[in-house]
């Protein structure tokens, strides 16, 4: 199926959980619905909502169809999937927001929020190297390599069956991190959206993945986008060592 998408290309959006939720409910199979239903917490049905809506109508705006149109399952490991569209994507949540993002390859992202204390349940799973905390900041070091992590294992398939020692961190510059995994070379870049919520995003690709700031009309309706940026990863030769990023610099659009 064609999309609209560039080639080596990727829209990453950023949802708001506090807001309507009936524009997702209409998206939303009956099974879905039912999942839904059966939260406990009302703020995980939203999140759970307005993720599985938000993905469908990023989806529809790359593939020129109607978001009611767009094929969604969840592979036996709960990998969201766009079937027969040529597309890729991935959904995650976590305090108040919650990020989808399709692209013509595979990708991951995750949202976290960051507790004011490092759980103990992370830090007794934080047994690799890169994961201990450092730096002047090491709660913001450990988060930003959380989210990593968790992108990893998404853009991977494998979630936590993806073995630790699978992956090698073969270079950080901060904003950016390369693993090299057994499906290739993983680029992981965060960001750091508020005091509160880093974002990163992964893909396995050896070219530059750049973030540029990006016009969040393509989303249109009650579709809650506080932010929207869009990916290009279509720079030649370029190595582990040569790779740059250009983070985005764009403020909260609300609707």
């Amino acid at each position: 199926m064609e999309t609209k998408l560039p080639e080596h290309g990727a829209e990453v959006v950023l949802c708001a959980v506090g807001a309507a939720t009936s524009w997702a409910e209409s998206l939303l199979t009956r099974e879905e619905l039912e999942r839904a239903s059966a939260f406990r917490h009302e703020v995980d049905r939203r999140r759970f909502v307005i993720g599985h809506g938000a993905v469908r109508v990023l989806a529809a705006c790359h593939l020129g169809m109607e978001s009611s149109e767009v094929p969604f399952l969840q592979d036996r490991r709960g990998r969201p999937e766009l079937p027969g569209t040529g597309l890729e994507c991935s959904i995650s949540h976590s305090g108040d927001l919650v990020a989808v993002a399709v692209a013509d390859d595979r990708i991951g992202v995750d949202v976290q929020h960051h507790p004011e204390e490092i759980p103990l349940g992370w830090q007794l799973v934080a047994i690799d190297a890169e994961l201990e905390p450092t730096g002047p900041n090491p709660r913001t070091h450990f988060l930003h390599r959380w989210t990593q992590m968790e992108a990893i294992m998404k853009v991977t398939g494998l979630g936590l069956a993806l073995p630790k020692t699978s992956r090698t961190l073969i270079r950080d510059t901060g904003l950016q991190s390369c693993y090299d995994t057994p499906f290739g070379m993983a680029n992981c870049i965060t960001l750091e959206l508020d005091d509160d919520h880093a974002l990163s995003v992964c893909t396995i690709e050896n070219l530059t993945w750049f973030l540029s700031a990006a016009v969040a009309d393509l989303v249109s309706g009650e579709l809650p986008v506080l932010r929207s940026w869009r990916g290009d990863r279509t720079v030649p030769n370029s190595s582990p060592d040569d790779r740059q990023v250009q983070p985005p610099s764009v403020q909260p659009k609300t609707h």
